[in-house]
């Protein structure tokens, strides 16, 4: 009992009320004072989960693979498509209906291991590329055009609608891979290929651009959409409107994130608790959800892939983490160089000079890997450009700008004010 309340009774001088009375407040208010610091208790480890969570839960780690090398038993990698699994099969009705609408359609993907400047020049200069296609019957001459491919950047896009949707803050994605994964479209064909021909192999003559081309490559993530059924019937919720519908996290795993992708038709709110989802939506007869599930991380998987795994983690302690999460205002350029050094992913780099320059059309040697988030409020004419320079120990790695991409990326998100752009000397 509260050493102040038991002074006050001592202070009653009648025997028989202080020992009623002190009974009362032992059988009452005693279970109530144990239940609201239990309740705050609660609320305070949610707070402290909360901090963890948005940090690590949620962090993505990425990687490519050959086909032929998939490993489908793996609990923490995932192909970002799934289709990219399946095998190659060309539908020669829509190939022919498409060379006689003269319109080109889409064949296969290939992954180009180059520079992100070099891979936009190849699109850009490479107008038509010649190859073979060999049916069953006979070989044809066909012209085939290299394009960028938009599916992965979508996948991300959509991610990016179940954090805001879910109420989780947005990190930049550090996914350097899906830039050099290209589409092969076809353009045309010397000949017509018949309607009971089948396309046996394709054989396009990249020229001098062969050797880093690769095949049946498929991008991987920690991320898997799960579907999970709701524990039991719908409460109804005390507004007398809405549905609480309560997901169970233990057979997935409580060390792994979750998002619960909504549809607009839902128009649900989602909770999170340490083994649980709660889902307060208006329908009481939804009773499965789409969920995404960020799989932790096996250290022992880790040394299985040939391709260098990726992640947005930051290597902070707890009060850096804090601070980082708070949105914390950079001033300095000791502030900025603290920020980018937190990221594993910095470890190649180093900044050595910041520019604010005018902003000019020639094309940039980073791009913005959050291209889908729209900046409704600031006028993208009258802002100046923030160049960063950075030096990098490993300069012939292919994936240098991609990864500068994702620290400039972070960077744009606290300075919207300008365009962040960054630059290797």
């Amino acid at each position: 009992m509260d050493i102040s309340v038991n002074k006050k009774i001592e202070k009653i001088s009648e025997l028989q009320d202080r020992v009623l009375l002190k009974k009362l407040i032992q059988s009452v208010f005693l279970s109530l004072e144990q239940y609201t610091k239990e309740k705050y208790n609660r609320i305070e480890e949610r707070v402290f989960d909360e901090i963890s969570v948005e940090m690590e839960k949620y962090n993505i780690f990425s990687t490519i693979c050959n086909k032929e090398e998939l490993d489908e038993t793996s609990e923490s990698f995932y192909p970002m498509i799934e289709d990219d699994v399946l095998e190659i099969k060309y539908d020669v009705e829509s190939i022919r209906k498409a060379l006689s609408n003269k319109e080109e359609i889409f064949l296969f993907k290939i992954f180009m291991k180059k520079d992100y400047l070099e891979i936009k020049e190849f699109i850009k200069n490479t107008k038509v590329i010649k190859g073979i296609i060999e049916t069953n019957y006979r070989s044809y001459q066909g012209y085939f055009r290299v394009v960028e491919n938009e599916e992965y950047v979508k996948k991300i896009e959509e991610l990016y609608s179940s954090f805001i949707n879910n109420n989780i803050p947005w990190k930049s994605k550090n996914v350097p891979y899906i830039r050099k994964m290209l589409n092969v479209m076809l353009v045309s064909c010397d000949g017509e290929i018949g309607e009971r021909e089948s396309i046996e192999r394709i054989e396009v003559d990249f020229g001098e651009y062969s050797s880093f081309i690769e095949y049946n490559m498929v991008p991987l993530w920690n991320v898997k959409e799960v579907q999970l059924k709701t524990n039991g019937f719908s409460l109804p919720c005390i507004d007398k409107v809405n549905y609480k519908h309560i997901v169970s996290l233990e057979k997935e795993g409580v060390d792994n994130g979750y998002l619960v992708k909504l549809t607009k038709d839902d128009n649900a709110t989602v909770l999170f608790e340490k083994d649980i989802i709660d889902i307060i939506s208006p329908t009481s007869e939804k009773n499965v959800w789409s969920v995404y599930k960020f799989c932790k991380v096996n250290e022992e998987e880790l040394k299985e892939y040939s391709y260098k795994i990726f992640g947005n983690d930051v290597n902070m302690n707890f009060a850096g983490k804090l601070i980082y999460n708070s949105g914390y205002s950079i001033k300095t350029r000791g502030d900025l160089h603290r920020l980018i050094s937190s990221f594993d992913a910095a470890k190649n780099f180093q900044l050595v000079d910041i520019k604010i320059e005018e902003y000019t059309s020639k094309e940039k040697e980073t791009y913005n890997v959050n291209e889908f988030v729209i900046d409704e409020i600031r006028e993208e004419d009258i802002r100046k450009v923030l160049v960063l320079y950075f030096r990098c120990e490993n300069k012939d790695n292919y994936l240098n700008r991609d990864i500068l991409s994702f620290l400039i990326s972070e960077v744009q998100m606290i300075y919207p004010e300008y365009y962040c752009e960054g630059k290797i000397i």
